[in-house]
C-alpha cells in the first residue's frame, strides 16, 4: 500500500484488494480495533464525525443488476431513498473495465437525514464498497463526489 500527498488529499493505493482512492489530509485513519472484519480501510473527520468505508464482500459477485447492491443497503437503512444510480465500467488504463455502480442515496441516521455516496467495484470472487456520509439534506459535497469518484481499480503495473 502507498500513500502520496496530492494537495489536500492524499491517494491510497492497495494492489492486493484492487483498489485506489483519495482521502482529504487531515482525516484519522481508523484502527483496526474500531472496525469489523468486512472492513479493509476506514478514515474519520474528527472535525465533522464524517467517515469513509472501504468494505470488502466475499464470494462471486460478477455484474449484479441495481436491485441486487440496492437490497442489502434498504434492509440496513432507515427511511432509504435513492437520489441516484449510475452502472460504470472502471478501470484506468484497462482494456477490461471491471463493472461497478454509483449509487448516492438519502437515510436516516438517529433521526437525522444523512446523504450517502457509494461505489461498487465487482471482482470474479468478490466486491469492494465505498461509503462516505454527508449530514444533512443538502445533497453531496465536492469532496465526497472527489472521494467517491477516486474509489477505482488501481492502475496496471508497467
Amino acid at each position: 500500500m502507498a500513500a502520496l500527498v496530492l494537495g489536500v488529499f492524499f491517494a491510497v493505493v492497495d494492489r492486493d484488494w484492487g483498489y485506489q482512492v483519495e482521502i482529504p489530509a487531515g482525516w484519522t485513519e481508523l484502527s483496526t480495533a474500531d472496525r469489523p472484519p468486512e472492513v479493509l480501510r476506514g478514515w474519520i473527520d474528527e472535525r465533522s464525525g464524517r467517515l469513509v468505508v472501504v468494505s470488502r464482500v466475499s464470494g462471486p459477485s460478477e455484474d449484479p443488476p441495481l436491485r441486487v447492491v440496492e437490497a442489502g443497503i434498504k434492509d440496513k437503512a432507515h427511511g432509504y431513498r435513492r437520489l441516484s444510480a449510475r452502472k460504470r465500467g472502471l478501470g484506468p488504463g484497462r482494456k477490461a473495465k471491471v463493472p461497478g455502480w454509483d449509487l448516492w442515496f438519502r437515510l436516516e441516521r438517529d433521526g437525522k437525514p444523512v446523504t450517502m455516496g457509494a461505489r461498487f467495484l465487482f471482482y470474479k470472487s468478490y466486491a469492494l464498497s465505498i461509503l462516505v456520509d454527508v449530514p444533512g439534506r443538502r445533497g453531496p459535497s465536492a469532496e465526497a463526489r472527489r472521494i467517491v469518484e477516486s474509489f477505482l481499480p488501481p492502475p496496471p503495473l508497467p
